[in-house]
């Protein structure tokens, strides 16, 4: 009785002591302009806890990743310690800063809680350290007028090697017209001096704004990921060779993000002239009819061209004044236009149809065009004409006003079609028109047959190019169950298959893909916590036997793992 009561209080005193080790903590790490949070939950000794942590809401920061889930296992003395983390990455947007609360999760039925965190703001932050790159907006000009087009620039300045980034895309911009201008694909690298040190500096893109209303207008700020060596084999070449350094520089991926940007736009000037339809740039005007001699009932064109630099795009036609038998048909308008630093570049052409109805002379007002030149900070005002129009009596000597009514009286002379000929006359001979004619039908019988047959293998061979990729997915599992097969059975098989089977899967390249690679890929696309460590922990046992001393992995635990990866890509696929 008594050696049994010894050994309840040895075991009552074994799991108080294990359950006392367990300690649940986090902590902030930072690089670049990216916050990390890390829970981790550490020396176990045998316990497993009870489910997920709870993790706070994070409510005002921007995630970018996670959790990325971790484990690890050490043995010491004999006695087992196992530590798990979970890891979420955020983007650094507001300028206070922002409370975290704890995260809690339950082992062995007693709740472990984090201390709560607070994550300073961007400028606390970034004066905490080195930053190894920064990322910011630059526009010219800081206050423009209304419809003024602002040059925005966003540069990054860097002291690392940059393998690659991600081209970033301007988000929402509330009060602006948005142009994105062309920019090579591999930027140009200079340096410039910051605080007295030299930095490498590029411009990853551009744009063009145009304020479409009064005020102090926002830009949230913009966010991207670059791809850096972590370190570097060879010195001095260019820091955007993306192919130039050793295969073996480990590669991570930094996160920056920009300063929100805030304009204060002005209002235009007083004193506008009344034809002034809130057009702002640097432009001329003309225009002129095509003639000033006809006939009753044939056309002209006037021809209205601006040409210039400023947001050419919103400009509409010029106002028209004519005579009123002059009949104005609708305008058409061709545009030339190039997006450049200056603002869109080019010329707006206006074309519109008139017809005089009476002979006699026929006059059309003067066109006049009036716009806000900022380089002068002044309206500017341009006109052409006024024109006379000299117009001739129709066939048969009579105006249409004058033909005699057929029916009724004539309404409307642009649309009503009774009247057609002034006066009878014979009915002249005509060829049979083109399209009747034997060579005409021929040719269009064979472009009949050409056409939608090459339309038809233009389609076919798109088709399959998209369905590459799909193929290439659906037949992954297939084709590493072969080549387990065909092959030996060896780690450095085993480890060829799993990549090459998760490059089919994800759509990426076999050669240089990473358990990391991998990993952060599946928790990106939400697969379970356990498929990943499974994945990871297999690809480490298969790089430690290749390398060191060990065996390959069971045929039957590789073949388990496909399996199971490949049903939950069947179910990602279906959702």
């Amino acid at each position: 009785m008594q050696r049994a009561v010894w050994t309840w209080l040895a075991g009552w005193l074994l799991l108080a002591s294990s359950l006392a080790a367990a300690s649940f903590t986090a902590r902030l790490e930072q690089e670049g302009d990216e916050i990390r949070i890390v829970y981790t939950l550490k020396d176990l000794r045998g316990q497993t806890a009870d489910g997920e942590p709870r993790f706070p809401d994070f409510r005002g920061l921007k995630r970018l990743s996670g959790p990325a889930v971790g484990t690890s296992m050490s043995i010491v003395n004999g006695a087992v310690s196992q530590e798990k983390s979970w890891t979420f990455s955020f983007l650094l947007q507001s300028d206070q800063p922002v409370r975290v609360g704890p995260a809690t999760v339950q082992v062995g039925g007693q709740t472990l809680s984090t201390d709560a965190l607070t994550v300073p703001g961007r400028g606390q932050a970034r004066a905490g350290g080195e930053r190894p790159a920064r990322l910011s907006f630059e526009v010219e000009p800081r206050r423009p007028v209304v419809g003024q087009t602002a040059r925005l620039r966003l540069r990054l300045d860097f002291k690392l090697n940059v393998r690659g980034y991600d081209v970033p895309q301007l988000g929402s911009a509330p009060g602006f017209v948005v142009e994105a201008l062309e920019r090579p694909r591999q930027p140009e690298v200079q340096t410039r001096t910051i605080g007295g040190e030299s930095w490498n500096t590029a411009v990853l893109a551009e744009w063009l704004l145009i304020p479409v209303r009064e005020g102090s207008l926002r830009l949230e700020p913009l966010a991207m990921s670059l791809q850096v060596e972590e370190s570097q084999s060879r010195r001095g070449r260019d820091p955007f060779d993306f192919f130039g350094s050793s295969v073996f520089n480990r590669l991570k991926t930094l996160s920056l993000g920009t300063d929100p940007l805030v304009l204060e736009v002005q209002a235009l000037p007083p004193g506008a002239p009344p034809e002034f339809s809130g057009v702002v740039g640097s432009f001329s005007l003309g225009a002129a009819p095509d003639r000033t001699s006809l006939k009753a009932g044939e056309a002209l064109t006037l021809t209205v061209t601006v040409e210039g630099t400023g947001y050419l795009s919103g400009l509409e036609a010029p106002l028209l004044s004519h005579s009123p038998d002059l009949e104005r048909y609708d305008t058409q308008t061709e545009s030339s236009l190039k997006a450049t630093a200056r603002g869109q570049q080019g010329r707006k052409r206006f074309k519109t149809l008139l017809v005089p109805r009476q002979p006699g002379e026929q006059r059309i007002d003067a066109v006049v065009f009036a716009w806000y030149d900022p380089a002068t900070g002044s309206y500017q005002r341009r006109s052409a004409g006024p024109w006379t129009v000299e117009v001739a009596p129709g066939e048969g000597g009579a105006a249409f006003s004058a033909l005699p009514p057929v029916g009724g009286r004539v309404l409307s002379y642009g649309q009503d079609i009774r009247h057609i000929l002034p006066a009878h006359a014979a009915l002249p001979w005509r060829r049979p028109p083109v399209h009747h004619r034997i060579p005409w039908l021929a040719g269009l019988g064979l472009a009949l047959i050409l056409v939608p047959s090459a339309a038809g293998v233009a389609t076919w061979r798109e088709r399959r190019r998209r369905s590459a990729p799909a193929l290439r997915s659906r037949g992954a599992l297939r084709r590493a169950r072969q080549a387990l097969r065909r092959g030996a059975g060896g780690p450095a098989l085993q480890e060829e298959v799993l990549r090459g089977y998760l490059a089919d899967r994800l759509g990426r390249a076999a050669t240089g893909l990473l358990p990391e690679d991998c990993r952060r890929e599946l928790t990106r696309r939400d697969a379970p916590a356990e498929l990943s460590e499974r994945l990871e922990q297999s690809w480490r046992a298969l790089e430690f036997a290749r390398y060191g001393r060990g065996g390959a992995l069971p045929e039957s635990a590789l073949d388990g793992l496909l399996a199971d990866l490949e049903a939950w890509f069947s179910r990602e696929e279906k959702r």
